[in-house]
């Protein structure tokens, strides 16, 4: 078990050191011993941990050229590992709008079905997460969980498994993006009234509107990162 947590401070280690730019796609990690130094790792655990890196696509190995980043185009963006510890960096705007395209492309059409067929235990809980932000507006973690609930609950009520599979990766896709869109606890009661929008028209059954609600959540999300950058 040691050895296996050793393995992923180190994979995390190096994780962070690439996503965050201090080790540039195209060059080499550091020498191995400096690594070993570093975390007091074996030269077992710092492979092994390496090999976990290439996994991800975020390394790769090949002889007489050694360990090397791979450009960003390679990399396993989806892979929970990774978006967490990008969570972690301090990412350019462009990234958080990429993330937040990505959950646009699959958010609405799932709202769109819950308002097709939600039951009343699903508007139950739907009505509990509007509730649960309306309460955690002055506290930024608070907040943060309050959006994760919801957003992910949209995701999970269609009861598709792929957009179930998907709501993991929105998480850490939401946490990212809130440390930009919402950094302040003054940020979110303008926030409020959009959920509610879009829970409103899962209550009255109206597809489209449940849709177009949810599309104008991720357009603010949008305008609040353009202004920030």
């Amino acid at each position: 078990m040691r050895k296996r947590n050793l393995c992923g401070q180190m994979a995390h280690h190096l994780g962070i050191m690439i996503l965050n730019g201090e080790i540039k796609p195209g060059e080499a990690i550091p020498p191995e011993e400096k690594l070993m130094a570093e975390m007091g790792v074996s030269r077992t655990v710092l492979r092994e941990a390496i090999k976990l890196l290439e996994a991800k696509r975020l390394l790769a190995s090949k002889p007489k050229i050694g360990t090397r980043v791979l450009d960003p185009e390679h990399w396993n963006f989806l892979d929970l590992d990774v978006l967490n510890w990008w969570v972690e960096t301090d990412l350019d705007h462009t990234y958080l709008i990429h993330m937040v395209e990505l959950r646009r492309a699959m958010e609405p059409q799932a709202a769109r079905i819950l308002a097709e067929h939600a039951g009343p235990e699903d508007l139950e809980a739907l009505d509990e997460a509007i509730e649960k932000m309306r309460q955690s507006v002055t506290s930024f973690e608070a907040w943060m969980e309050a959006e994760v609930f919801f957003h992910t609950l949209i995701l999970r009520l269609p009861r598709n498994p792929l957009f179930n599979s998907m709501a993991n990766v929105v998480q850490y896709l939401l946490k990212a993006s809130l440390k930009v869109t919402n950094p302040c606890p003054d940020d979110n009661p303008a926030s409020v009234p959009l959920h509610e929008d879009v829970v409103r028209a899962i209550h009255e059954h109206e597809p489209s509107r449940a849709e177009e609600a949810m599309l104008t959540l991720f357009a603010d999300a949008i305008t609040r990162i353009k202004r920030k950058s």
